[in-house]
């Protein structure tokens, strides 16, 4: 029991891996980690990766010149950044540009059914398979770009496997207390068989001394 632990994901109730996937914008992955357990925080998979991704953060020297001489606060003294439309579809064109990562793992479940159905093959072989598939991936997203119906795919696959997990834990609990209950039931009978035993016994002792009195 001890061995499949590390393995399970608290937020999906199931056993499996996890693997972090980099994407860029534009749709195309440029990293992909060995996979773990399930169990494992996303942060703590973040840190083993951590050089990767103080590679690919590293500043350019036109970055470092940046400077904030705070001049909004002198236009807005009492309403801090009151939004154009034009910032409005700025913030909104930003915030698709974040989801970008599940519209990939969308895609990615969408096109190969071995990484949206359960593994049944050796945990050595899982990297080698699921890297040929993001790479495959990579080249059809080159041919068709990301649309956001491929997040609401992932979206789709992940509140399933959530029902997945909510059934087995609903039919565990089910199991548990059909065991309790019958446990509790074996226990009464042999209680009362014990009881039952005891009196009996009881009620002879009683008879033979009464017999014995009365030879007396």
């Amino acid at each position: 029991m001890n061995e499949i632990k590390p393995y399970y994901s608290g937020k999906h109730h199931l056993y499996g891996y996890k693997v972090e996937v980099s994407v860029l914008p534009n749709g195309l992955a440029i990293n992909c980690t060995d996979h773990t357990g399930g169990s494992t925080h996303d942060a703590a998979i973040f840190k083993d990766n951590v050089a990767f991704h103080a590679r690919a953060m590293r500043k350019q020297e036109d970055d470092r010149g940046l400077r904030d001489e705070g001049r909004l606060h002198e236009v807005y003294p009492k309403d801090w950044a009151p939004l154009s439309l034009e910032d409005a579809c700025y913030n909104d064109k930003l915030a698709r540009d974040r989801v970008i990562v599940e519209n990939f793992f969308g895609r990615l479940k969408t096109l190969w059914g071995i990484c949206s159905d359960k593994w049944r093959f050796d945990e050595a072989s899982y990297d080698l398979y699921f890297r040929a598939c993001v790479a495959l991936t990579n080249v059809h997203v080159r041919l068709r770009p990301l649309r956001g119906d491929d997040g609401k795919d992932y979206s789709k696959y992940d509140a399933r496997l959530c029902e997945i997990g909510t059934e087995l834990l609903e039919k565990q609990k089910k199991k548990r207390k059909r065991y309790q209950a019958n446990r509790a039931a074996r226990l009464c009978t042999a209680y009362r068989r014990r009881t039952s035993y005891y009196s009996s016994v009881s009620v002879r002792s009683e008879d033979v001394d009464s017999d014995a009195e009365t030879r007396l």
